[in-house]
């Protein structure tokens, strides 16, 4: 056990219910136990933190820190996190910011000895949108933060290899993102149950989609995918579960109201027993534009709940080989491929490949454990 070594945890903007807090969340119990003081810094104001989450780290004695973005005024960021730097002192500093950790990086490398890891998340870089010109000036940035990063960086981690091409030139280790295996394991009886309380059918077809409304998760998409399936002719009654919160909340609902599909789709914001829909369910999609490695996907395997899911995620994901993979670009295709490939599975779920249980949270603990505790001793 290592006893007093202090981590601060680094979180670039929302501090919520996404796959990094939840990354983080599902492996705190454990390194506590090995002994680590852990904090928090997030690159954000408290608003737009979960006070759920707050409290739950603060009852293990946790600090939270907050810095204004840089976005909101360069001068008010480095006055902040001059304050932050001469008043605190850590061990490690791991930043989840990835490829826009750099002036994070700088900072902790010029005023402190601090081991700083930078571990990404995320697998490419959203430009769709721009002009020509800021294309190329955003694209020289991050290439100039990437060779900085890839040099003074102590360690670099993550979540999947495209993760860590993206945000490295190389030497970085991929440390999968991780959830309790056993809680995820399909249960009939909660099945049964959440169905009954959701007035869902038994013969009733469930998607689920669980993510933060925002335009990289495009949501929208799988509206108009569901769209032509509940106009099709099927043999299903197809219901929708959104599970998350965002600023693409309201417009996702008043799309619905225009369809007139409201009474077909469920939302729930937040839930301690997320567990229990996907057992609920009948499968899961997500059509993001980027990933890095969808927590979501380990769960749903977990369940042995199969996945439709964007090309654009990482093949690395599917580990059980009930993930299948369709490009954006045809919303035809995916109606055809659900029409075709919808079944209701629950037999077959309760048998799970033993390649999943490296995704367990204790078994990633132990790794992230070994990383910490190797830190400038590989030097």
């Amino acid at each position: 056990m290592i006893k007093n070594k202090k981590v601060l945890m680094v979180k670039n903007g929302i501090f919520k219910d996404g796959g990094v807090e939840t990354f983080i969340k599902n492996l705190y119990p454990f390194l506590l136990k090995e002994g680590y003081k852990i904090d928090f810094l997030v690159f954000d104001n408290s608003d737009n933190i979960s006070k759920q989450n707050i409290d739950y780290f603060k009852d293990f004695g946790s600090s939270f820190y907050y810095i204004p973005l840089k976005s909101s005024g360069i001068l008010n960021y480095f006055i902040s996190m001059f304050k932050f730097l001469k008043k605190n002192n850590y061990d490690i500093i791991h930043d989840h910011s990835g490829i826009g950790s750099l002036t994070n990086l700088i900072l902790f490398k010029l005023f402190t000895k601090s081991k700083y890891i930078v571990h990404s998340h995320g697998s490419s870089l959203q430009i769709k949108n721009l002009n020509l010109i800021k294309k190329k000036l955003l694209k020289n940035y991050y290439s100039f933060s990437k060779s900085i990063i890839s040099n003074f960086s102590d360690k670099r981690l993550a979540c999947s290899w495209s993760a860590g091409n993206y945000a490295f030139n190389d030497n970085f280790t991929v440390l999968y993102n991780a959830t309790n295996i056993d809680k995820f394991q399909f249960n009939e009886n909660d099945r049964i149950t959440l169905r009954s309380e959701l007035n869902i059918k038994e013969k009733d077809f469930v998607f689920l989609f669980i993510a933060r409304f925002d335009k990289n998760k495009n949501q929208i998409f799988f509206v108009e995918v569901f769209n032509r399936l509940k106009k099709s002719n099927s043999e299903y009654n197809y219901k929708l579960i959104f599970i998350g919160d965002g600023e693409q909340k309201v417009i996702i609902k008043n799309r619905l109201k225009e369809l007139g599909l409201v009474d077909e789709v469920i939302f729930i914001s937040s839930t301690k027993m997320i567990h229990k829909f996907y057992s609920a369910s009948d499968l899961l999609v997500l059509t993001s534009h980027s990933e890095g490695f969808p927590l979501v996907l380990i769960e749903s395997q977990a369940n042995g709940l199969n996945s439709l899911v964007s090309k654009n995620i990482t093949n690395e994901v599917n580990i059980n080989g009930n993930v299948q993979f369709l490009p954006l670009d045809n919303i035809n295709l995916w109606v055809n491929t659900i029409k075709m490939d919808t079944k209701i599975n629950g037999d077959s779920r309760k048998q799970i490949s033993k390649n999943i249980i490296q995704f367990d949270s204790s078994e990633v603990s132990q790794k992230l454990n070994y990383i910490y505790s190797r830190l400038g001793k590989d030097d």
